[in-house]
């Protein structure tokens, strides 16, 4: 039986609460991307200064990179950044949607971004099965965030699903996403991938041994 992912996320992504903006691997207002043109570059530098003025220097280099190259996904996601959170421009949630979405099939971030603005209703409508299908794509596309979601709220869900055949894909869900992230020392999926292991999930045997050691890792 086909999981339509919609499913999993209305109840648990939506009430997961306001969209926070972070970097994959960095602090929330960090982006260290080094690939793109000198224009992006610029813009890059100026985005990481404590200044409020390298903001606006920010802003208008991302601008011109992207109307010179439209295909410059760091400078789409540095300007979604910048407009969801009003740095260096007048915040505005519809430029930023439409600038994580032109990043969103390259990029994971921005593809993450994007699905919870529209499970959010932030500059647009809630768009449910839009939301979900863009965390999906940014968790297959390795974002860390979107997969711990995945994992979490697959796991949450089977526990409460009464279909043999659906619980069973719910466990493998998370079983999944849970391992995916988890190798990238995500302390969130360690714990996930822990419950799995100890209730035997998924068509795992049960190991209290494994899943100790995951809850263990996860606390350090």
């Amino acid at each position: 039986m086909k999981i339509k992912l919609s499913r999993l996320l209305i109840a648990g992504i939506v009430a997961i609460g306001p969209l926070v903006i972070v970097h994959a691997a960095g602090p929330q207002t960090v982006i260290t991307d080094t690939e793109g043109s000198e224009l992006t570059q610029k813009a890059l530098f100026y985005y990481n200064s404590p200044l409020e003025e390298g903001l606006q220097t920010a802003f208008e280099y991302a601008k011109e990179a992207v109307e010179k190259n439209p295909n410059d996904i760091v400078s789409h996601r540095l300007l979604g950044n910048m407009y969801y959170h009003g740095k260096g421009v007048e915040a505005n949630h519809e430029e930023a949607l439409f600038h994580y979405l032109q990043g969103a099939d390259n990029d994971s971030v921005s593809a993450y971004m994007a699905g919870k603005m529209y499970l959010n209703g932030e500059g647009t409508a809630i768009d449910i099965d839009t939301g979900a299908d863009l965390v999906k794509q940014a968790a297959d596309m390795g974002e860390t965030l979107a997969q711990y979601e995945l994992a979490q709220l697959s796991l949450d869900q089977a526990e409460v699903e009464s279909n043999p055949q659906m619980k069973h894909n719910l466990e493998k869900s998370a079983l999944h996403y849970s391992k995916l992230c988890a190798e990238k020392k995500n302390t969130g999926c360690m714990t996930v991938l822990g419950r799995i292991f100890e209730k035997g999930l998924a068509g795992m045997p049960v190991s209290v041994d494994s899943a100790n050691q995951l809850y263990e890792m996860a606390r350090k």
